[in-house]
This record gives C-alpha cells, sequence and structure tokens, in this order.
C-alpha cells in the first residue's frame, strides 16, 4: 500500500484544499500586483487621461543664478505627451550691476511613467546686464548695457503630479544649449568699469552670455481641464 494511500480522507482533503490555494495565489499574484501598482502609483497618469489643457505659473531659476518667474500653456497631444510654450522672465543686482534673463521656449514634455518627465525643445534665451553710472571710472557714460539673444536647445527632468483639476510639478534640473545667435547689443565701448563691476560682470554676464546655461528647481502649480 503507498504513502498516499494510508493518508486519512481528510487528510487527503486538506492537503489538496492548501495545494489548491497555493497555487491559486501564485497565479493571482502578479496580476494582483499590478493592479495595486496601479491604483497607488499611477493616480497622477490616470488623472492625465481626459485632460486637453494645463496652465501653471512657475517660480525657480530658468536661468542659474538668476532667480525667475514663468507661466506656462500646455496641451495634451496624448494623455503622455504634452506640447508647452513657457515664458519666463528673471533678473538679479550684484553692486552696480542689474543682471536679467528672459526665455521663450516650446518644448515636448513626454512622461515615462506616472509623474516624471523629460523635457525636449527651442528656446528664444535672452542674457543681459545693465550697469549703473557708478560702475564706471572717470568716464561720462550715464546707462550701459550687454545683451546677447540666441536660439538654444532645451532638456530637462522633472515630475508632474495631478489631482482633479490641480497640478503641481517640479523642473529638477535643466539645461541650455547655444544653436545659434540671433542678436546682441554693447555700448560699453571706452567705458571703464570699476573692480567690482568688472567682477559683477564676470559672473553674471560673461560665464553666461554665449555658452550653456543651467534651470534649477523650477516649481509650478495651475489647472488642468
Amino acid at each position: 500500500m503507498t504513502g498516499w494511500s494510508k493518508v486519512t480522507k481528510t487528510r487527503r482533503v486538506l492537503v489538496a484544499l492548501s495545494l489548491y490555494v497555493v497555487i491559486a495565489m501564485l497565479d493571482t499574484w502578479p496580476s494582483i500586483a499590478v493592479a495595486e501598482t496601479t491604483e497607488l502609483d499611477a493616480s497622477s497618469a490616470s488623472w492625465r487621461k481626459d485632460k486637453q489643457l494645463v496652465v501653471v505659473g512657475e517660480l525657480g531659476s530658468a536661468v542659474v543664478p538668476l532667480p525667475s518667474a514663468g507661466l506656462t500653456a500646455g496641451w495634451h497631444l496624448w494623455p503622455d505627451i504634452v506640447l508647452e510654450a513657457n515664458y519666463s522672465k528673471g533678473q538679479v543686482s550684484l553692486y552696480v550691476v542689474k543682471a536679467y534673463s528672459e526665455v521663450e521656449a516650446l518644448r515636448s514634455k513626454i512622461f515615462w511613467g506616472n509623474s516624471f518627465y523629460t523635457n525636449l525643445g527651442a528656446a528664444r534665451r535672452t542674457i543681459g546686464i545693465a550697469l549703473s553710472p557708478q560702475a564706471f571710472i572717470g568716464t561720462d557714460i550715464l546707462d550701459a548695457r550687454l545683451e546677447t539673444t540666441e536660439l538654444v536647445a532645451d532638456f530637462g527632468i522633472g515630475n508632474m503630479w495631478e489631482w482633479h483639476r490641480f497640478t503641481l510639478g517640479i523642473d529638477w534640473l535643466g539645461i541650455m544649449l547655444p544653436i545659434a545667435r540671433l542678436s546682441s547689443e554693447d555700448n560699453l565701448t571706452g567705458g571703464r568699469l570699476s573692480a567690482d563691476a568688472e567682477r559683477a560682470k564676470s559672473i553674471l554676464f560673461d560665464r553666461l552670455a554665449g555658452g550653456r546655461s543651467y534651470q534649477l528647481m523650477g516649481m509650478y502649480m495651475g489647472v488642468s481641464f
């Protein structure tokens, strides 16, 4: 008589039931895990499905180290692809130099999951400085300005979350790479800058104009519908 035939009828039923439960759990576990992940982690993705437009205001630094504020309007081409138009403006003063930036960008925002996205596009970037009369030594210059406007490639990464019609997000980091110079202005000819003004010009203009610039911590919120 085999070992299995020696087992009582009750034990046979309990063993068979236990095996069935274990097999059923192993069979349904992947779908349960996916369902739980979708419910908990894909809420923003599910809210995006029926959206057409999004409008947000932002604060951050479109051209580091200049603080800036801006506005972005986006159109959902598909739930995970948004075409955006962005405008931002910023400025900061150091000694007798005021630096400013202005960015007008067209880009695509592509989501790679629930909230993480990459930005890719092109922008018109203006970087300039305005110098007060105190910035000069031994001249009668009353106002002076250095400015350059360039076409740049715009790349970035961030996260955007949605709840009903409310949108909250952050552009963690971005970079702008110059493609072509569109215009420039320089009316400092004949003026000699003081040491402080020269130092401020180097920090706020020479290192930014004509080269790559970075975007950092652009926090935004708004509405989508």
